[in-house]
């Protein structure tokens, strides 16, 4: 026997108080011999008799009530006793397995469009059905990352598989023991005397082979702990093929897009690896499609056990979050790996004004004309659009206040001096979420320049800046690097070797060195402006300072950097579930008769988020340190959200307006198809497994509620208890009411026998 609260039990040691009261009170009475008492002693000795008979047991009910209230509330539960596993409500902790490989389909012939997890949601609607009123049910969707849907009664758990069973997306890896761990934690704190772990899944080899022994090893000593015994078992939804002889299975591998930023006009390279995991070669179709939108197809013969990669051309007609989807059509027992979506963010090109304070009119002699063509390289060169950045070059007073809302960054390349008013209007630019990158070369006046305000007193100027010196050596990554390079820049970057430099003395602290000299003095600097960023050079962007324009690494850092300092997100494709989606919307300001999805909406504004046409939640933009100028017209300001990444792979979307931002959620794993390849364990293998762990096991829900009820046993007391308790405090009222001493019916009723009154004396 066992007790569901075994703590309560020890409140059976009350019985000690009314026996140490009836000790106690029997010492309070003395026995007194009297002469009379001769006459008596018979009948006194047989009524003596009688009182202790009653007395003791009196006693023994008074000692048994407080055992009989902590046994009831301690519910005691005999596991001997066979019940028959449909009467009485029960805990069901359900370990349901919805990774990838349960989006394969078994039946082709009769059923196509029947996956596993399909057949699993219906097995458990069926067991639904039948499991008593009052039972409770958790489910853990035991896919990476786990997610449990835990105090589920029968209907509503009904009503969850009813929409589970519609969703095709699905989670990353299985992870048994830690669903295992997840619904023992739930059991442990339910009140059913009846509970159940069942484990749900289509025991595909990716997932039950090498080291399951391992993982299922450690799921015993957590079933050892449990108060109550947990019976456990498995449910397979997996049936195995009739004809044994190989299918043909077909997946999308990979799916790479080529350039990471894409701009309108710009083309781009789509290329999808197909691989054939049957034994014969297979002719597959292959789409590419834009928003649903058919851009091309492609007819490829791939070899038996191969792969083969085929490559697609795509030039977006306007900006925005566009889904790009490569199906691969064939019909085979995995469809869920035929296709491969990714979302790629079509920007606006950045507008930069670049500032030259040397302009000349010769080619390649100004120190714009380097930044120019490693910002519009498209356009220079191939006179082509695609360009990530669009530039327009004045002189050092050829630009105003009015020219510089056109642009998104200030880039003000070998400047001498800027006019107090010149100074002011960038600041105002960077307060509001502008950029500004300042590019010291051998025309700039650190004296003229020592005389602006400091960052920190609502200025430009980081700290003293030093004259112009000679320096030979090249540079590094610095501890705080603003973006990440690719190898192959890595590498060039050992090839470039500066001349001269210039610097800061006592710097502003606020400021953060993304790459760093040789010798540790900081070569680019960014500091926070309000809600926008200065950048400081210490060497010109021209080849007066160092050979590294004529470096490949040249283009791809400036990029990179003026990208940063526009706070333009690089390599924004997808993220994984439980990562936090940040999203920033920004006021672009376009010429007359622009169209643009990009809205800035007003603070608190509720954003609409949505994955697959379903909602997820709602984000409240969050917004600190913007003061509005009295003057301006527009409310619009910057404007940023965040919400937590659902766990299934898919397309997010958050929705402002008519602005909307797109976000891939990706569980994919390394091999999709090794993950979805139709191998699952044979049934004596299944058998055998189960047998391993103790784990009784079924095929159908039918078979899953036969062996419930053949296996449960435990029958709870907690009934029988509370009415035995009642029954004792019954027995001690009448009992206790015995000992009262009865009435006589003889003596005359003291109504009638009033004394006289004076009057009636008086009469007689």
């Amino acid at each position: 026997m066992t007790f569901l609260n075994a703590i309560l039990a020890l409140g059976g040691m009350a019985f000690s108080i009314p026996l140490i009261i009836h000790l106690l009170n029997r010492s309070r009475y003395i026995t007194i011999d009297w002469g009379a008492m001769q006459f008596l002693e018979t009948s006194v000795r047989v009524n003596a008799r009688r009182i202790q008979w009653k007395q003791l047991l009196l006693l023994l009910i008074r000692c048994l009530i407080p055992v009989m209230l902590a046994l009831a509330m301690a519910r005691p539960i005999i596991l001997s006793w066979r019940d028959s596993g449909t009467a009485n409500a029960m805990a069901l902790a359900v370990i349901l397995d919805d990774s990838l490989s349960m989006q394969s389909i078994d039946d082709l012939g009769q059923n196509p469009t029947k996956t596993r997890w399909q057949t699993a949601c219906q097995n458990l609607s069926d067991i639904a059905d039948q499991l008593p009123s009052g039972s409770a049910i958790c489910m853990v969707l035991s896919g990476t990352p786990l997610e449990v849907r835990s105090d589920l009664d029968p209907t509503t758990w009904r009503k969850e598989l009813e929409q589970l069973s519609q969703k095709t997306t699905y989670a990353g890896k299985l992870d048994v023991r830690l669903g295992v761990e997840r619904g023992l934690e739930w059991l442990q704190k339910t009140t059913q005397a009846k509970r159940h772990l069942l484990v749900v899944s289509d025991f595909a080899l990716s997932d039950w082979s090498g080291d399951r022994d391992a993982r299922l090893s450690e799921i015993e000593p957590m079933l050892a702990r449990q108060t109550v015994p947990v019976p456990w078992s498995f449910l397979n939804v997996a049936k195995n093929p009739v004809d044994e002889s190989p299918t043909s299975d077909i997946a999308i591998k990979t799916m790479e897009i080529a350039p990471r930023v894409a701009t309108v006009g710009a083309p781009l390279t789509v290329t999808a690896t197909v691989q054939n995991y049957s034994e014969s070669p297979q002719q597959v179709p292959v789409r590419l499609a834009a928003d649903n939108e058919e851009i091309e197809i492609q007819s490829l013969t791939v070899p038996p056990r191969s792969t083969l990669s085929t490559r697609f051309r795509w030039v977006p007609q306007s900006h925005g979050d566009i889904e790009l989807r490569v199906n691969a059509d064939h019909q085979d027992r995995t469809p869920a790996d035929n296709a491969m979506t990714r979302v790629m963010r079509v920007a606006s090109p950045i507008r930069v004004l670049l500032v030259d304070g040397a302009r000349r009119p010769e080619a390649m002699k100004s120190e714009s004309d380097f930044l120019r063509y490693a910002l519009t390289p498209f356009a220079l060169l191939q006179g082509l659009p695609g360009d990530a950045f669009a530039t327009r070059v004045v002189d050092s007073n050829g630009w105003d206040e009015g020219i510089l809302k056109e642009h998104d960054l200030i880039v003000c390349c070998n400047v001498p001096d800027l006019s107090p008013q010149h100074r002011k209007w960038i600041r105002s630019f960077l307060e509001k979420g502008g950029a500004a990158l300042f590019a010291l070369g051998d025309g700039v006046q650190a004296d003229r320049y020592n005389t602006w305000e400091m960052i920190s007193e609502g200025g430009l100027r980081p700290g003293k800046l030093l004259p112009r010196a000679e320096w030979s050596g090249g540079f590094s990554e610095s501890d705080t690097p603003f973006f990440e390079l690719a190898p192959q820049v890595m590498e060039s970057i050992s090839s470039i070797q500066f001349r001269h430099r210039q610097g800061f003395e006592d710097s502003d602290p606020s400021g953060t060195i993304g790459f760093q000299f040789e010798d540790g003095q900081p070569w680019i600097i960014s500091y926070p402006v309000g809600d926008g960023r200065c950048l400081w050079m210490t060497s010109s962007c021209d080849d007066g300072d160092s050979n590294f324009p004529s470096r490949p690494a040249y283009l791809p850092i400036m990029q990179k950097l003026l990208m940063f300092a526009a706070r333009t997100p690089t390599g924004w494709r997808s993220t994984e579930p439980g990562q936090r989606w940040v999203e920033a919307w920004k006021d672009i300001q376009h010429d007359a008769g622009a169209t643009t999805q990009e809205v800035a909406p007003q603070p608190n504004t509720v954003v609409e988020w949505r994955q697959n046409e379903g909602p997820v939640s709602n984000a409240v933009f969050k917004r600190t340190g913007f003061k509005q100028n009295s003057g301006e017209a527009s409310g619009k300001i910057d404007g940023i959200s965040e919400i937590d990444a659902p766990r299934s792979i898919g397309v997010v979307q958050a929705r402002v307006g008519s602005s909307v931002r797109k976000m891939m959620i990706d569980t994919s794993p390394t091999d999709r198809g090794q993950e979805l390849v139709c191998e699952t364990m044979a049934a004596d293998g299944f058998a055998n497994l189960a047998k391993r762990v103790n784990a009784s096991h079924a095929s159908s829900s039918e078979q899953w509620m036969s062996l419930l009820r053949n296996s449960w046993s435990g029958r709870e007391l907690w009934f029988w208890c509370w009415v035995l308790l009642i029954g004792l405090v019954l027995a001690e009222m009448a009992l206790q009411q015995s000992f009262q001493p009865k009435r006589s019916a003889s003596l005359p009723n003291t109504a009638d026998q009033s004394p006289p009154t004076n009057a009636s004396r008086g009469a007689a």
